[in-house]
């Protein structure tokens, strides 16, 4: 089989994949609105949630630069931020472009078993770059029970934001993926998280803090020490 009918392959488990159902009405502009900060609303909370497993110190991150780029945020169920989702989009995009993969948009068909694989190969880049992370040491020496800890947080994590991006897409709003790029631009420009709480010193919880200083001490998200946190195991 060429690949021209690569998306054949996926028609047996298309029923079985999670998809947002698109609305039966046109969608006000106050609704897209609103379902588009809904979904900024949820991706803030996540990028606020500590990764359980793990504590966070206060030191230079050396991925900070590219962050806002993949909209992540360090030691947060947002880890991977939306990197997984654009590597995949792009990927498929590519080999439908350059004719390799053969579908027909106006095809409803076509286009639902394109969504498809869209989304199992952005699955399959959350499941990849989870394992990259895990293995390669990014969080430090952990347990195999951490470490299924830690891939099950990011895969989760992972699968809200496909279909936050979905929903937005759908309902009519701007792009999820883009909405949460500009959001962390805005949360580093600011030097860090937009809310009045930060990561205690053990890195185990949060306590509040005004909205104008931040802490200086181990866990801190200020000033200088801002680009970034270094996670290490408990």
């Amino acid at each position: 089989m060429g690949m021209g009918r690569f998306l054949e392959l996926f028609k047996p488990i298309s029923p079985f994949v999670p998809e947002v159902k698109p609305p039966e009405r046109k969608v006000s502009f106050n609704s897209r609105l609103l379902w588009t900060g809904l979904a900024l609303i949820i991706y803030l909370i996540m990028s606020e949630i500590p990764l359980y497993g793990i504590t966070i110190t206060g030191v230079g991150d050396p991925m900070y630069t590219l962050r806002v780029i993949f909209a992540s945020s360090r030691g947060t169920l947002m880890e991977l931020g939306i990197g997984p989702i654009v590597t995949a989009g792009l990927i498929i995009q590519l080999l439908a472009g350059s004719g390799i993969i053969e579908v027909d948009f106006s095809n409803p068909d076509d286009r639902a078993l394109f969504t498809t694989a869209s989304k199992v190969f952005s699955l399959l880049m959350v499941l990849f770059q989870a394992l990259l992370y895990i293995v390669s040491g990014a969080f430090g020496r952990v347990t195999f029970g951490v470490s299924i800890l830690l891939f099950g947080q990011l895969l989760a994590a992972g699968f809200i934001i496909m279909m936050l991006d979905e929903l937005v897409q759908k309902g009519g709003g701007s792009a999820a993926a883009s909405a949460c790029s500009s959001s962390q631009g805005s949360r580093s420009a600011s030097g860090g998280t937009p809310s009045a709480l930060y990561p205690s010193g053990t890195g185990r919880g949060w306590v509040p803090s005004s909205p104008f200083s931040r802490p200086s001490s181990r866990g801190s998200l200020s000033g200088a020490g801002s680009t970034g946190l270094e996670i290490s195991p408990t």
